[in-house]
């Protein structure tokens, strides 16, 4: 048997979508900076909505077998220490799409709580897809 560390995805039937994007906080509301439709909340692949106080959740537009990675970092236009991101764990919708939650926040002085991002705020996505049966 071959070990699979030495082939690609592909090799073994396995097909996987990789969306990279930028998201900022304009008039209050998510849109994408780069990777998708620019500043739009609707995109050609992904949606964005603000589900809450630096709450966005991501849903992808086409239907997918599995979601295999999902990682967020939050870019500051002043950086600091104090700044957090994180997801939920991704979810399947009931119509096939893919769901993530996307948590930013502060941690000043110990206290974590949520923030929305400010301006000049960037949260960056890249989020991996699978669109096949075959699992790897």
């Amino acid at each position: 048997m071959a070990d699979r560390s030495f082939h690609s995805p592909q090799t073994q039937g396995v097909r996987h979508v990789h969306y990279d994007c930028s998201i900022a906080i304009v008039g209050g509301a998510p849109q994408f900076v780069e990777g998708d439709k620019a500043g739009e909340a609707t995109g050609s692949y992904l949606t964005l909505a603000d589900t809450g106080t630096g709450q966005i959740t991501v849903t992808t537009r086409d239907k997918f077998q599995g979601s295999v990675s999902c990682v967020v970092t939050v870019n500051k236009a002043t950086p600091s220490l104090n700044a957090v991101c994180n997801t939920g764990v991704p979810t399947q919708n009931a119509d096939g799409t893919w769901s993530v939650l996307i948590l930013t926040g502060t941690n000043a002085d110990g206290t974590f709580s949520a923030a929305d991002l400010a301006a000049g705020d960037r949260v960056s996505l890249h989020w991996v897809l699978r669109n096949s049966s075959v699992k790897p």
